[in-house]
């Protein structure tokens, strides 16, 4: 009978939980100067940091991000019949890809490797993949409507200096118009943030 009453007991326990539980008090606020301490003057790549510092995307997301601009500059370089001005909008594309930086702010995911993202519109078509963990490299290519090619391979190397972070791009970026049969090739300049503790 009481072998009855323990069945009965469990069938009235709820088979999924509806609440998780709390592994860290929410109150708490994490000190920025206990993660940076160990961090000084190592490579960005190699740091870990709590998962609530990196952004929601990872590096090969990124790199699809500058395909944005793509209508307003890639497009128009296929366009155009003055061989100055299709350098310049080759250039205006490279230069659009730093307009993100200001509002992704935060630190991207490291990809595993031979991790791949794709993302086709009607306008073009965009693949990349991880070809290497570490050093973190990836590579990707695009081909537009338009009669465009982009491809490359974005790799960085990093330091943190505990005020600022320095990035120096290795990898570089080729353009090729069919049309015009013209190939270009970028690389991009190093770029930091300053004043990372105070200002």
């Amino acid at each position: 009978m009481e072998e009855d009453k323990k069945e009965e007991e469990d069938d009235d326990e709820p088979l999924h939980r509806e609440v998780l539980p709390t592994f860290k008090d929410p109150k708490i606020k994490p000190s920025i100067w206990s993660i940076i301490k160990d961090t000084i003057g190592k490579d960005f790549t190699k740091i870990s940091v709590p998962v609530y510092f990196n952004d929601p995307t990872n590096f090969l997301h990124r790199s699809c991000l500058t395909m944005e601009y793509n209508r307003n500059f890639m497009d128009r370089a296929c366009e155009e019949t003055d061989s100055i001005r299709r350098l310049c909008f080759i250039t205006g594309h490279m230069m659009a890809s730093y307009s993100s930086a200001e509002r992704m702010a935060t630190k991207p995911f490291n990809p595993i490797l031979n991790e791949t993202f794709e993302y086709f519109t009607d306008d073009f078509q965009f693949v990349s993949e991880q070809v290497s963990h570490h050093p973190p490299v990836s590579a990707y290519h695009c081909k537009g409507k338009a009669g465009y090619t982009i491809d490359g391979d974005s790799a960085t190397k990093s330091k943190f200096s505990g005020k600022t972070i320095v990035f120096q791009m290795i990898g570089c970026t080729r353009y090729y118009l069919e049309k015009w049969d013209e190939h270009f090739e970028c690389s991009k300049p190093a770029f930091s943030a300053h004043n990372l503790i105070l200002g």
